[in-house]
Protein backbone atom coordinates (compact mmCIF):
# COMPACT_ATOMS: atom_id res chain seq x y z
CA UNK A 1 0.00 0.00 0.00
CA UNK A 2 2.47 2.65 -1.05
CA UNK A 3 1.96 6.34 -1.41
CA UNK A 4 1.87 7.25 -5.06
CA UNK A 5 4.24 10.12 -5.85
CA UNK A 6 5.27 10.55 -9.44
CA UNK A 7 8.78 11.95 -9.78
CA UNK A 8 9.56 14.07 -12.84
CA UNK A 9 11.10 12.35 -15.84
CA UNK A 10 14.41 13.81 -16.97
CA UNK A 11 12.93 14.93 -20.30
CA UNK A 12 9.68 16.33 -18.88
CA UNK A 13 9.13 20.00 -17.97
CA UNK A 14 9.31 18.96 -14.31
CA UNK A 15 12.62 17.22 -15.01
CA UNK A 16 14.04 20.39 -16.57
CA UNK A 17 12.97 22.36 -13.51
CA UNK A 18 14.62 19.76 -11.31
CA UNK A 19 17.95 20.27 -13.11
CA UNK A 20 17.60 24.06 -12.89
CA UNK A 21 16.96 23.82 -9.15
CA UNK A 22 19.99 21.55 -8.81
CA UNK A 23 22.18 24.15 -10.56
CA UNK A 24 21.25 26.71 -7.89
CA UNK A 25 23.67 24.92 -5.55
CA UNK A 26 26.40 24.56 -8.17
CA UNK A 27 26.43 28.17 -9.45
CA UNK A 28 27.81 29.65 -6.16
CA UNK A 29 30.62 27.06 -6.22
CA UNK A 30 31.43 28.03 -9.81
CA UNK A 31 31.37 31.71 -8.85
CA UNK A 32 33.88 31.02 -6.07
CA UNK A 33 36.14 29.17 -8.52
CA UNK A 34 35.94 31.99 -11.07
CA UNK A 35 36.67 34.59 -8.39
CA UNK A 36 39.77 32.64 -7.37
CA UNK A 37 40.98 32.68 -10.97
CA UNK A 38 40.38 36.43 -11.29
CA UNK A 39 41.96 37.53 -8.00
CA UNK A 40 45.44 39.02 -8.24
CA UNK A 41 48.07 36.62 -7.00
CA UNK A 42 49.54 36.12 -4.54
CA UNK A 43 46.52 36.39 -2.27
CA UNK A 44 46.92 38.10 1.13
CA UNK A 45 48.00 35.78 3.92
CA UNK A 46 45.08 36.85 6.14
CA UNK A 47 41.51 37.84 5.32
CA UNK A 48 38.70 39.37 7.35
CA UNK A 49 36.12 36.67 8.06
CA UNK A 50 33.89 38.19 10.75
CA UNK A 51 32.44 41.65 11.05
CA UNK A 52 31.13 43.89 13.80
CA UNK A 53 28.95 46.29 11.89
CA UNK A 54 31.08 47.23 8.89
CA UNK A 55 34.48 46.73 10.53
CA UNK A 56 36.28 43.37 10.79
CA UNK A 57 36.78 41.77 14.18
CA UNK A 58 37.67 38.24 13.10
CA UNK A 59 40.42 36.99 10.81
CA UNK A 60 41.64 33.75 9.25
CA UNK A 61 44.45 32.55 7.07
CA UNK A 62 43.33 32.81 3.47
CA UNK A 63 44.29 29.29 2.45
CA UNK A 64 42.47 27.66 5.36
CA UNK A 65 39.41 29.84 4.96
CA UNK A 66 39.04 29.16 1.23
CA UNK A 67 39.71 25.45 1.69
CA UNK A 68 36.97 25.10 4.30
CA UNK A 69 34.42 27.17 2.37
CA UNK A 70 35.29 25.41 -0.88
CA UNK A 71 34.85 21.99 0.73
CA UNK A 72 31.49 22.99 2.20
CA UNK A 73 30.27 24.29 -1.16
CA UNK A 74 31.33 21.02 -2.79
CA UNK A 75 29.28 19.14 -0.18
CA UNK A 76 26.23 21.32 -0.83
CA UNK A 77 26.57 20.88 -4.59
CA UNK A 78 27.06 17.13 -4.20
CA UNK A 79 23.93 16.95 -2.04
CA UNK A 80 21.92 18.68 -4.75
CA UNK A 81 23.30 16.37 -7.43
CA UNK A 82 22.61 13.32 -5.27
CA UNK A 83 19.00 14.31 -4.55
CA UNK A 84 18.42 15.01 -8.24
CA UNK A 85 19.99 11.74 -9.38
CA UNK A 86 18.05 9.73 -6.81
CA UNK A 87 14.76 11.39 -7.77
CA UNK A 88 15.29 10.63 -11.47
CA UNK A 89 16.76 7.15 -11.04
CA UNK A 90 14.40 5.69 -8.44
CA UNK A 91 11.18 7.47 -9.33
CA UNK A 92 10.67 8.19 -5.63
CA UNK A 93 9.73 11.56 -4.26
CA UNK A 94 12.97 12.51 -2.47
CA UNK A 95 11.68 15.89 -1.22
CA UNK A 96 13.68 17.82 -3.80
CA UNK A 97 11.60 20.91 -2.94
CA UNK A 98 13.08 20.69 0.58
CA UNK A 99 16.70 19.65 0.02
CA UNK A 100 17.53 21.66 -3.13
CA UNK A 101 16.53 25.08 -1.70
CA UNK A 102 18.37 24.29 1.53
CA UNK A 103 21.56 23.39 -0.33
CA UNK A 104 21.18 26.48 -2.53
CA UNK A 105 20.85 28.84 0.47
CA UNK A 106 23.88 27.39 2.22
CA UNK A 107 25.98 27.35 -0.95
CA UNK A 108 25.18 30.99 -1.75
CA UNK A 109 25.80 32.12 1.84
CA UNK A 110 29.24 30.51 2.21
CA UNK A 111 30.47 31.21 -1.34
CA UNK A 112 29.41 34.88 -1.28
CA UNK A 113 30.93 35.40 2.17
CA UNK A 114 34.26 33.97 0.97
CA UNK A 115 34.26 36.05 -2.22
CA UNK A 116 33.47 39.22 -0.27
CA UNK A 117 36.04 38.55 2.46
CA UNK A 118 38.91 38.04 0.02
CA UNK A 119 37.84 40.77 -2.42
CA UNK A 120 37.39 43.42 0.27
CA UNK A 121 40.70 42.50 1.87
CA UNK A 122 42.48 42.80 -1.49
CA UNK A 123 40.78 46.14 -2.22
CA UNK A 124 41.68 47.59 1.21
CA UNK A 125 45.27 46.36 1.13
CA UNK A 126 44.99 44.53 4.47
CA UNK A 127 42.45 42.54 6.42
CA UNK A 128 42.34 45.15 9.19
CA UNK A 129 41.38 47.94 6.76
CA UNK A 130 38.64 45.99 4.96
CA UNK A 131 35.14 47.50 5.25
CA UNK A 132 31.92 45.62 4.63
CA UNK A 133 29.53 48.56 4.05
CA UNK A 134 26.48 47.73 1.93
CA UNK A 135 28.07 44.52 0.62
CA UNK A 136 26.45 42.77 3.57
CA UNK A 137 23.33 42.59 1.38
CA UNK A 138 24.98 40.01 -0.89
CA UNK A 139 25.05 37.08 1.61
CA UNK A 140 21.53 38.00 2.73
CA UNK A 141 20.32 37.50 -0.83
CA UNK A 142 20.72 33.79 -0.15
CA UNK A 143 17.14 33.84 1.16
CA UNK A 144 15.85 35.15 -2.16
CA UNK A 145 18.07 32.61 -3.97
CA UNK A 146 16.57 29.81 -1.89
CA UNK A 147 13.02 31.08 -2.45
CA UNK A 148 13.64 31.12 -6.19
CA UNK A 149 15.02 27.59 -6.04
CA UNK A 150 11.94 26.43 -4.16
CA UNK A 151 9.70 28.07 -6.76
CA UNK A 152 11.58 26.36 -9.60
CA UNK A 153 11.87 22.93 -8.00
CA UNK A 154 9.12 20.55 -9.13
CA UNK A 155 6.57 19.68 -6.51
CA UNK A 156 4.87 16.42 -7.28
CA UNK A 157 1.18 15.80 -6.74
CA UNK A 158 -0.06 15.39 -3.20
CA UNK A 159 0.68 11.95 -1.86
CA UNK A 160 -2.25 9.59 -2.36
CA UNK A 161 -2.82 6.17 -0.85
CA UNK A 162 -3.50 3.69 -3.62
CA UNK A 163 -4.77 0.85 -1.39
CA UNK A 164 -6.30 0.55 2.05
CA UNK A 165 -5.93 -2.46 4.38
CA UNK A 166 -9.08 -4.08 5.74
CA UNK A 167 -9.36 -5.96 9.05
CA UNK A 168 -9.58 -9.75 8.97
CA UNK A 169 -12.48 -9.64 11.44
CA UNK A 170 -14.54 -6.46 10.89
CA UNK A 171 -16.20 -5.08 13.99
CA UNK A 172 -19.99 -4.92 14.25
CA UNK A 173 -21.92 -1.68 14.49
CA UNK A 174 -22.67 -2.38 18.16
CA UNK A 175 -19.02 -3.02 19.02
CA UNK A 176 -16.12 -0.73 19.80
CA UNK A 177 -12.41 -1.31 19.38
CA UNK A 178 -9.16 0.33 20.45
CA UNK A 179 -5.67 -0.27 19.07
CA UNK A 180 -2.62 1.05 20.91
CA UNK A 181 1.00 0.78 19.79
CA UNK A 182 4.27 2.40 20.80
CA UNK A 183 7.23 3.57 18.78
CA UNK A 184 10.54 4.47 20.39
CA UNK A 185 13.84 6.04 19.43
CA UNK A 186 16.64 5.30 21.89
CA UNK A 187 18.93 8.02 20.52
CA UNK A 188 16.25 10.67 21.09
CA UNK A 189 15.92 9.41 24.65
CA UNK A 190 19.66 9.69 25.29
CA UNK A 191 19.71 13.18 23.78
CA UNK A 192 16.82 14.23 26.00
CA UNK A 193 18.71 12.92 29.03
CA UNK A 194 21.82 14.82 27.94
CA UNK A 195 19.95 18.11 27.54
CA UNK A 196 18.27 17.58 30.93
CA UNK A 197 21.73 17.17 32.44
CA UNK A 198 22.89 20.31 30.65
CA UNK A 199 19.93 22.25 32.09
CA UNK A 200 20.85 21.11 35.61
CA UNK A 201 24.49 22.00 35.02
CA UNK A 202 23.59 25.49 33.82
CA UNK A 203 21.52 26.04 36.95
CA UNK A 204 24.32 24.81 39.24
CA UNK A 205 26.99 27.05 37.70
CA UNK A 206 24.71 30.10 37.79
CA UNK A 207 23.93 30.34 34.07
CA UNK A 208 20.19 30.47 34.72
CA UNK A 209 19.39 32.14 31.41
CA UNK A 210 20.57 29.03 29.52
CA UNK A 211 18.68 26.51 31.65
CA UNK A 212 15.21 27.16 30.11
CA UNK A 213 16.66 26.60 26.63
CA UNK A 214 17.92 23.13 27.58
CA UNK A 215 14.66 22.35 29.38
CA UNK A 216 12.74 23.07 26.18
CA UNK A 217 15.12 20.87 24.23
CA UNK A 218 14.52 18.10 26.77
CA UNK A 219 10.74 18.40 26.50
CA UNK A 220 10.53 18.57 22.72
CA UNK A 221 13.32 16.07 22.13
CA UNK A 222 11.83 13.64 24.61
CA UNK A 223 8.47 13.86 22.84
CA UNK A 224 9.95 11.76 20.05
CA UNK A 225 11.85 9.34 22.26
CA UNK A 226 8.60 7.44 22.82
CA UNK A 227 5.29 8.10 21.07
CA UNK A 228 2.05 6.22 21.79
CA UNK A 229 -0.28 5.85 18.82
CA UNK A 230 -3.93 5.09 19.54
CA UNK A 231 -6.76 4.29 17.14
CA UNK A 232 -10.37 4.29 18.40
CA UNK A 233 -13.78 5.68 17.54
CA UNK A 234 -12.44 9.23 17.76
CA UNK A 235 -9.74 8.66 15.16
CA UNK A 236 -5.96 8.54 15.55
CA UNK A 237 -4.19 10.22 18.45
CA UNK A 238 -0.57 10.65 19.57
CA UNK A 239 0.72 10.90 23.12
CA UNK A 240 4.11 11.68 24.61
CA UNK A 241 4.98 12.10 28.27
CA UNK A 242 1.45 10.72 28.89
CA UNK A 243 -0.07 13.81 27.24
CA UNK A 244 -2.23 13.65 24.13
CA UNK A 245 -0.79 16.28 21.77
CA UNK A 246 -2.24 15.47 18.35
CA UNK A 247 -5.55 13.98 17.25
CA UNK A 248 -6.76 13.31 13.71
CA UNK A 249 -10.53 12.98 13.97
CA UNK A 250 -12.17 9.97 12.34
CA UNK A 251 -14.57 12.07 10.28
CA UNK A 252 -11.63 13.94 8.67
CA UNK A 253 -9.97 10.73 7.42
CA UNK A 254 -10.80 9.57 3.90
CA UNK A 255 -8.85 6.33 4.20
CA UNK A 256 -5.71 4.90 5.76
CA UNK A 257 -2.82 2.94 4.34
CA UNK A 258 0.70 1.78 5.11
CA UNK A 259 3.93 3.17 3.66
CA UNK A 260 7.64 2.70 4.22
CA UNK A 261 9.23 5.88 5.61
CA UNK A 262 12.82 6.91 5.07
CA UNK A 263 13.68 9.84 7.37
CA UNK A 264 16.00 11.47 4.80
CA UNK A 265 13.11 11.70 2.35
CA UNK A 266 10.98 13.55 4.87
CA UNK A 267 13.66 15.95 6.02
CA UNK A 268 14.83 14.01 9.09
CA UNK A 269 13.28 12.87 12.36
CA UNK A 270 10.62 14.49 14.51
CA UNK A 271 7.60 16.50 13.41
CA UNK A 272 8.10 17.11 9.69
CA UNK A 273 6.25 19.49 7.40
CA UNK A 274 7.07 18.61 3.79
CA UNK A 275 5.67 19.06 0.33
CA UNK A 276 4.08 15.60 0.54
CA UNK A 277 2.32 16.14 3.85
CA UNK A 278 2.87 16.15 7.60
CA UNK A 279 4.79 13.33 9.27
CA UNK A 280 5.81 12.24 12.74
CA UNK A 281 9.03 10.36 12.06
CA UNK A 282 10.36 8.53 15.12
CA UNK A 283 12.30 5.91 13.18
CA UNK A 284 12.60 4.45 9.70
CA UNK A 285 10.21 1.76 8.55
CA UNK A 286 6.49 1.12 8.38
CA UNK A 287 4.04 3.91 9.06
CA UNK A 288 0.33 4.66 9.02
CA UNK A 289 -0.52 7.11 6.25
CA UNK A 290 -3.81 9.00 6.36
CA UNK A 291 -5.51 10.63 3.42
CA UNK A 292 -7.64 13.47 4.82
CA UNK A 293 -10.50 15.66 3.69
CA UNK A 294 -9.37 19.21 2.88
CA UNK A 295 -5.94 18.63 4.47
CA UNK A 296 -2.55 17.25 3.55
CA UNK A 297 -1.72 13.58 4.19
CA UNK A 298 -0.60 12.71 7.71
CA UNK A 299 1.99 10.00 8.39
CA UNK A 300 3.25 8.49 11.64
CA UNK A 301 5.83 5.72 11.97
CA UNK A 302 4.67 2.90 14.23
CA UNK A 303 4.97 -0.87 14.60
CA UNK A 304 1.98 -2.87 13.37
CA UNK A 305 0.91 -0.04 11.07
CA UNK A 306 -1.27 -2.31 8.92
CA UNK A 307 -3.40 -3.28 11.93
CA UNK A 308 -3.94 0.33 12.96
CA UNK A 309 -4.73 1.43 9.41
CA UNK A 310 -7.19 -1.45 8.94
CA UNK A 311 -9.06 -0.53 12.12
CA UNK A 312 -9.27 3.10 11.04
CA UNK A 313 -10.77 2.06 7.71
CA UNK A 314 -13.25 -0.23 9.49
CA UNK A 315 -14.28 2.45 11.96
CA UNK A 316 -14.60 4.98 9.18
CA UNK A 317 -16.83 2.66 7.16
CA UNK A 318 -19.10 2.09 10.18
CA UNK A 319 -19.34 5.82 10.82
CA UNK A 320 -20.58 6.48 7.30
CA UNK A 321 -23.12 3.64 7.22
Amino acid sequence: MPLSSQSPDASSPGGVRLYVAMMASIVPLLALAIAWLLWDKPLPDTVATHWSGTEPDGFSTTTTFLAIVGALCVVFAATAVGVTARTIATGRDCDSALWLPTAAVLSWTFASAAILSVSLTIAAGSAEEARLSWWIIVPLLSLAWGAGTYWVAPKGPAALITDSPKPENPIAASESAVWIAHVRNALAGWLAAATAGAALLMALIGEWWLAPFFVLLTIFGGMFASVTVQVDGRGLSLRSWGIRWRTISLDSITHAGVIDVRPAEWGGWGYRLGVRGTAVVVRAGEAIALERKDARPFVVTVDGAATGAALLNDLGALATD
